[in-house]
């Protein structure tokens, strides 16, 4: 395995490998995906949604996800969902630009959805204030990032995640009381923690009567 890039930015250490011809990408030296498994990682965060939502003609939220791999499939899956995408580190972008083109249409993806650079969660906060509602929220974020269920309540009814092994002791699974439902699937990838990833998909409980409870003020 051949090392192609390492840059530690503002946020974190990214990395880029080669082994045979197919290239991974580490943030923090925690595997996020190679060539031949990313398709399964980003359609697995679509899959557990099907039971809940049609993101066709829908606006969908994507918070991280920089290398561009789930506003693609998400386009794919959904060719006439409206995306937004929220990604902190910029330079995550610029690299899977050069070393993972086919992941976003070597850069076309970033010019076809309305893209900002910023922290998911004060992006979240904003959206709350402007009163946004989106369909779904995809949180395609490195292991160990602090998912803001109770924020995400307030502007969505649908939102997917993953839990892996390595950070699953520190999960709170009492956080599924929020949801009136929700699917869960494993999903195998070689190298990454346990070689194993949990994409769930859930639908809120309380949304609709924070709806109802707003309309009275």
């Amino acid at each position: 395995m051949s090392k192609l890039y390492e840059h530690q930015s503002q946020y974190q250490k990214i990395s880029v490998w080669e082994n045979d011809g197919v290239r991974s990408l580490y943030l923090d030296d925690d595997l996020q995906f190679d060539d031949n498994n990313e398709l399964d990682v980003h359609e697995a965060f679509l899959t557990p949604l099907i039971p809940y939502t049609n993101l066709n003609d829908k606006e969908v939220l994507i918070i991280g996800g920089g290398d561009g791999g789930m506003a693609r499939t998400t386009r794919q899956w959904y060719p006439d969902a409206k995306i937004t995408q929220c990604e902190i580190d910029e330079k995550v972008i610029d690299i899977s630009k050069k070393y993972f083109p086919h992941l976003n249409n070597d850069g076309q993806i970033f010019e076809e959805i309305d893209l900002h650079i910023g922290d998911g969660i004060d992006f979240i906060n904003d959206m709350i204030v402007q009163d946004k509602q989106f369909d779904t929220v995809i949180l395609d974020l490195t292991v160990g990032t602090m998912i803001p269920f109770r924020q995400l309540q307030r502007i969505t009814d649908n939102v997917s995640f993953f839990i892996s092994y390595k950070s699953i002791e520190q999960f709170d699974l009492n956080i599924f009381g929020l949801f009136e439902d929700y699917q869960a699937e494993v999903v195998k990838i070689t190298g990454y923690h346990n070689d194993s990833i949990i994409f769930c998909a859930g639908q809120f409980k309380t949304k609709s009567l924070y709806n109802q409870m707003k309309k009275l003020l």
